[in-house]
C-alpha cells in the first residue's frame, strides 16, 4: 500500500501531496473496513477498498499532470464513490443506513490521524508498526469523539441476525 504514495511511485508529486494521498487511502480503507465490520461482512470492506485505490490509481495516473489540482480531483472523486458505495453495501447489508454525521465524523478521523501518522512516521519504521499504531489512534479518536458506541455495534449485529 505503500507504493501508491512513495516518492519514487508518484515522481511529479511532492512531499504534501503524497502525504494527503496516502492519509486519504488510509483514511477511506478504515472507514470502509470499521462500517463493514460492524455488520460482520469484512470480505466485503477489503473489496470495496481495493475498488477504490484502483480507481484512485487510475485517476492520478490521468489527472497527476495537473499538478496539485489533479491530485486533488482524484481524491475527491474516488473519496466520494468509495463512501456512497460503502453506504450502499452497508445499508443493503444491515438493512439501514448509518448516521452520515458519524460516517463524515470517521472519515475526517481517518485523515486527521493518518496524516499525522505519517507526518510523524520514523523511516525505519515499518509498514505494520506505522499501520498499527495509526489503527491504535483512530480507534482511540472514535471512542473519545464517541463516534460510534457499544450500542451501535450491537444494533447493527442484531439486525445482521434477525436477517434471512
Amino acid at each position: 500500500m505503500l507504493l501508491a504514495f512513495s516518492p519514487e511511485f508518484l515522481p511529479a508529486v511532492p512531499a504534501l501531496e503524497a502525504l494527503l494521498f496516502g492519509a486519504s487511502i488510509y483514511s477511506l480503507f478504515f472507514l470502509l473496513v470499521v462500517s463493514m465490520m460492524a455488520v460482520g461482512k469484512p470480505f466485503r470492506a477489503f473489496s470495496i477498498a481495493l475498488a477504490v485505490l484502483a480507481l484512485q490509481f487510475l485517476l492520478t495516473f490521468f489527472l497527476a499532470p495537473l499538478g496539485l489540482f489533479g491530485i486533488a480531483a482524484a481524491l475527491s472523486i474516488s473519496l466520494l464513490a468509495g463512501f456512497f458505495l460503502a453506504l450502499l453495501v452497508f445499508q443493503k447489508t444491515a438493512g439501514f443506513l448509518p448516521d452520515f454525521g458519524k460516517a463524515f465524523k470517521t472519515l475526517a478521523c481517518g485523515l486527521l490521524v493518518f496524516a499525522v501518522s505519517k507526518a510523524l512516521a520514523f523511516e525505519g519504521i515499518g509498514l505494520f508498526f506505522e499501520f498499527l499504531i495509526a489503527a491504535c489512534l483512530f480507534a482511540l479518536l472514535l471512542h473519545l469523539l464517541k463516534v460510534f458506541s457499544i450500542n451501535d455495534w450491537k444494533h447493527a449485529l442484531r439486525l445482521l441476525g434477525n436477517q434471512p
